[in-house]
């Protein structure tokens, strides 16, 4: 015990001698280690932060966010037939799982949804290829949705089965531009149902904030929406407004995925199908895609109907079809 302490003792003081000794040396080494630490610890807190700070932004995406359906958004060539043989979703199954879901302490939200394409129609005006979605009140929580005017349909209204319909803002400024929407009744495929409110496409970014790309991305809409607003277009002189003709406007949109996330999205315009006016603010333009809807049906025949939209090399190139431009790297 006595040798353990003394040699203790000793290499204290020969410790304290070498600090005396080289004191420039032990402050720049005590230094460096003070500031290692520190540079450390403030990395890891602003790392930490700032992933919070993305997260929270992101939340409106749905990021924390589980899809259960009978299809892979992106199906491979060679899983196709397996996935046509899988059984459909019932109402019954559906149920079933929000009983599921109501009973596990991590999921806040559940709900089911049945998404179809169709028009939608207030008197004369008609908003077409719109996407409509039928579901429970419990979507505004899992969708992160906010509503702008009005309000959300309500448990007793979805339990009545009453015919109520919360429209987009875009197709609520397209059925009403110069009216207020909320207590309006419109059409969707025919029937009848009234408009309780219109949601917001509003989220927490900046001009900075970059499109994933041309097949699934949404998130660049918002920057289109201010062109609309505006009435910047190719024929805003003319008084249409909106950044494009509506060429597109009967056609059916098609998406087409192909492995490792490439993909195109094109549309098909319906039979005999005529050229639709386009670049009024400027006839020599309007003239060049006139000739060239002209020679495309001549060339192409019944094909002509096809039509390239845009389209992505996985992950971030992409491509518009008929417009004069090549490749968007985002």
């Amino acid at each position: 015990m006595t040798a353990l302490l003394y040699e203790l003792r000793e290499g204290i003081r020969n410790s304290a001698d070498a600090l005396r000794q080289n004191k420039l040396r032990a402050l720049l080494t005590t230094l460096g280690i003070v500031i290692g630490i520190v540079m450390v610890t403030t990395t890891m807190t602003t790392i930490n932060g700032m992933e919070r700070a993305f997260d929270k932004s992101m939340e409106m995406f749905g990021i924390n966010t589980y899809f259960v359906q009978q299809r892979p958004w992106f199906t491979p060539p060679s899983a196709r037939e397996e996935m046509r043989r899988r059984p459909q979703f019932t109402l019954a199954v559906a149920e079933r799982i929000l009983e599921r879901a109501a009973e596990a302490s991590t999921i806040l939200a559940a709900a089911p949804t049945l998404d179809f394409g169709g028009s939608i129609q207030y008197r004369d005006r008609a908003a077409r290829g719109v996407r409509a979605t039928a579901t429970k009140p419990s979507y505004t929580n899992v969708a992160n949705m906010s509503v702008e005017q009005g309000r959300y349909f309500s448990d007793f209204e979805e339990q009545t089965a009453r015919n109520v319909v919360v429209l987009g803002s875009d197709v609520a400024e397209t059925l009403f531009p110069n009216e207020e929407a909320i207590g309006k009744r419109v059409r969707i495929e025919g029937a009848r149902s009234e408009v309780i409110g219109v949601h917001k496409w509003v989220f927490p970014a900046n001009w900075k904030f970059a499109a994933e790309n041309f097949l699934g991305d949404t998130y660049h809409n918002p920057s289109h929406r201010s062109v609309d607003m505006i009435g910047i277009g190719p024929s805003a002189l003319d008084g249409v407004k909106g950044r494009r003709d509506n060429e597109l406007e009967q056609a059916q949109h098609v998406w087409c995925s192909f492995p490792a996330g490439h993909g195109v999205h094109s549309a098909v315009q319906p039979e005999g199908f005529e050229f639709t006016d386009s670049f009024k603010s400027d006839p020599e333009i309007a003239e060049y895609f006139r000739h060239c809807h002209e020679e495309r049906k001549r060339r192409l025949g019944e094909n002509a109907r096809f039509l390239p939209f845009v389209g992505t090399i996985f992950p971030n190139a992409s491509y518009h079809g008929r417009q004069p431009r090549s490749i968007c790297a985002w």
